[in-house]
């Protein structure tokens, strides 16, 4: 089972939110909307398996994607956010954090999560899932150990002190 740990020898350590260079020409903080035609859609066939606006530190809202099909993401996104987005391939497909997604609802009260999510976007764009768990079981555990590497992580509700 995989398990990432919020602390690091006693000390919590933050994963930036994004970690990628920035365009030559810089991102564009002039423009602040996030009305993108196509955007549902390419979430709707599974093109985009997970997108996540982000105001960068000079004040631009770009839009981060891990993409199944980058080609087709950037054909709809690139015309209408020509500075505004960053779009990576995904290591995980749509179906995969569906699968997350159902199986979260479906077990969350008997698994004993005290919060899930699965739309989240580590710093390089990739998705993945989270859940905090007051205890592991060993059918959680088996189940997550199916799972691709770091498309979940695991976390205790509780530490040591």
């Amino acid at each position: 089972m995989r398990r990432t740990s919020p602390f690091s020898g006693g000390r919590a350590t933050r994963e930036p939110l994004f970690a990628a260079a920035e365009p030559a020409s810089g991102w564009d903080s002039s423009e602040q909307s996030t009305d993108v035609d196509g955007l549902q859609q390419l979430c709707d066939v599974g093109q985009i398996v997970r997108d996540w606006w982000l105001r960068t530190e000079n004040g631009a809202r770009i839009l981060r994607v891990g993409a199944s099909d980058v080609d087709a993401v950037e054909a709809v996104l690139a015309p209408q956010l020509p500075r505004r987005r960053y779009v990576v391939h995904s290591r995980y497909t749509f179906a995969q954090m569906r699968e997350l997604e159902e199986r979260f609802t479906a077990h969350h009260d008997e698994w004993g999560f005290e919060t899930f999510s699965y739309q989240g976007l580590d710093a390089r764009s990739q998705p993945y899932a989270q859940a905090t768990l007051t205890q592991v079981s060993s059918e959680v555990a088996a189940w997550a150990d199916t799972l691709p590497e770091d498309l979940l992580r695991l976390t205790p509700a509780m530490q040591p002190a």
